[in-house]
């Protein structure tokens, strides 16, 4: 909340209770709390707001909006292998991908590692050799910590991810940087099982000609 008068131009001195004050006065009609949080009630309207205002304040958003969110509605660049419905994303303009991509490399720090993986400009080429030039800027013991890094909420790991995704690049960039090709999710679900799944068939190919796949298949 301290962050919204500046961001939103309002006026200076603008106290953060007035601000609260007015988003009570929505509750029940546009909005509901839950603990601390206030939602959009109406998905239309959430379209159209974070929309708007995600373009007008995007370093905001970048910075403090959830994982899923950041996950699933910024775009930089449309390609035809990504999902239609675009018309409700957020555009990222070229002079700010680098802040979304270091939203990306926290998250992923943080445990957040399937956000990241299935983001949705994973699906573009440009994007995905855009994030690994950053990757590779980072401390080689950093790289591969976040290669070997689990999800906090299922276990999985990049790697997994990124081959159900189709993100080829990624998943050679995660095989150089020794991660698990053994791993096991806690449900037995191997790299090998997930095979005839999404995209898998670009991936476990590549594994398999590279020698590292030693999964008893």
């Amino acid at each position: 909340m301290e962050d919204l008068p500046e961001e939103l131009q309002l006026k200076k001195g603008t106290p953060v209770k007035r601000l609260r004050n007015s988003l009570k006065a929505l509750e029940g009609s546009y909005v509901a709390k839950e603990g601390s949080t206030y939602k959009i009630i109406h998905d239309k309207l959430f379209d159209y707001l974070a929309k708007y205002y995600g373009e007008q304040v995007l370093p905001l958003f970048i910075n403090h909006a959830e994982t899923d969110f950041i996950s699933e509605r910024f775009i930089w660049k449309t390609t035809n292998n990504m999902s239609k419905n675009t018309e409700s994303a957020i555009r990222i303009p070229d002079n700010h991908i680098n802040i979304y991509i270091e939203r990306l490399l926290k998250d992923w720090e943080n445990g957040h590692v399937c956000n990241v993986s299935d983001n949705r400009n994973m699906h573009s080429t440009m994007f995905t050799e855009k994030f690994i030039n950053n990757l590779n800027k980072l401390d080689h013991s950093k790289q591969e910590k976040l290669a070997g890094t689990q999800d906090i909420t299922n276990k999985e790991i990049a790697l997994a991810r990124s081959c159900y995704m189709g993100t080829v690049d990624l998943v050679k960039w995660l095989i150089s940087k020794n991660s698990d090709i053994n791993y096991c999710r806690e449900d037995d679900i191997t790299l090998c099982k997930y095979d005839g799944m999404s995209h898998m068939f670009w991936t476990l190919p590549l594994v398999r000609e590279l020698k590292l796949f030693a999964i008893a298949c």
